[in-house]
């Protein structure tokens, strides 16, 4: 593993230690349906990703100041210039998740999923699996109450 490597991985694991602190200081005030809410969110916004694209399911859930950390390490800064990069992605790309555990940390503000993912390639009528893995995604409620996207991290894990 190389320093830069081991700069990001620091970098990631101080971030989620950052929420973990945050979440375990927090009263536990997080109800159910808001934690239902979140999850319908996570899970509409996989719908849209099988349906409409990629591009569209971004889209239509990114925060304006999202950012996407990419297996790289590197991370992507702001809704525009994440749009801009998935814009680039082939056409025949397939990425689809399903959540498997949704937590409220900071009531009526911030909420985290995580879950699977597999992406898939998709050439005349035979799909192809490229990647799997698990996933990160933090959301961010706004002020007309839906939840945004506000970080997302992926990591592909096992064999295709």
């Amino acid at each position: 593993m190389n320093l830069i490597q081991k700069e990001s991985d620091m970098k990631s694991l101080i971030f989620l230690f950052g929420i973990l602190i945050i979440s375990v200081s927090c009263k536990p005030v997080s109800p159910v349906h808001e934690e239902q809410t979140l999850l319908n969110t996570d899970k509409d916004f996989a719908k849209i990703s099988i349906q409409n694209g990629i591009y569209e399911a971004y889209s239509r859930f990114l925060d304006d100041d999202a950012t996407i950390e990419k297996e790289s390490g590197d991370e992507i800064h702001g809704r525009k210039t994440i749009l801009d990069s998935i814009a680039k992605y082939p056409r025949n790309l397939i990425l689809s998740w399903e959540p498997t555990f949704v937590k409220i940390l900071i009531p009526n503000n911030l909420g985290m999923t995580m879950g699977r993912f597999i992406l898939n390639e998709k050439e005349n009528d035979t799909i192809r699996q490229i990647s799997k893995g698990k996933y990160l995604d933090l959301w961010k409620k706004t002020g007309d109450g839906k939840w945004k996207l506000y970080y997302d991290v992926g990591m592909s894990c096992g064999e295709k």
